[in-house]
């Protein structure tokens, strides 16, 4: 499902989340469908199959899931036109992953707030996108695929060309 939705596949994508969530026997499966089904629903404009995904049992949700729920949480209010929620959850997201060692998520969260603030014309999307894309090469990654999902997320299409500010190109 993450593969399909990273390459602009919204209803294979679904398909396969829905897929996986049918399989999961467990809570912790179930716990784990959520890094899947998050970024998906927001991804498909679905901001109500986001909801509180995965977050009935604390204590099975990985760091992963809690900032993959975050992330799509901010897309999802974004799409309702809820703009301040939308900042709260990524800053949320944010927090989660620089609080853990793993640096490579937290430029990717970097990089769903500079797709967020994009869609929110906000002037410092550019700054927000180029400073992410440039440690995220120091990784040895563009992230095309979360770029692809963030921009779905954020309502503005798979073409980034389209939907980039100026200054981030």
């Amino acid at each position: 499902a993450l593969a399909s939705i990273q390459l602009g596949r919204v209803d294979e994508a679904r398909a396969h989340a829905a897929a996986a969530v049918e399989v999961a026997t467990t809570d912790g499966d179930r716990a784990l469908t959520t890094v899947v089904t998050a970024p998906v629903a927001a991804a498909a404009g679905r901001p109500d199959d986001v909801g509180d995904i995965g977050e009935d049992d604390p204590g099975l949700i990985t760091m992963q899931n809690r900032f993959a729920i975050a992330i799509a949480s901010a897309f999802a209010a974004l799409q309702r036109g809820h703009h301040d929620d939308a900042i709260t959850s990524i800053e949320t997201a944010q927090a989660i992953v620089d609080a853990s060692e793993n640096v490579l998520e937290r430029e990717v969260v970097r990089l769903a707030r500079g797709w967020l603030l994009t869609a929110l014309e906000h002037p410092d999307a550019g700054d927000v996108l180029a400073q992410a894309r440039t440690r995220l090469a120091g990784f040895g990654t563009n992230a095309t695929g979360w770029e692809r999902v963030f921009r779905l997320s954020a309502g503005l299409g798979a073409d980034e060309a389209a939907t980039a500010p100026a200054d981030a190109l």
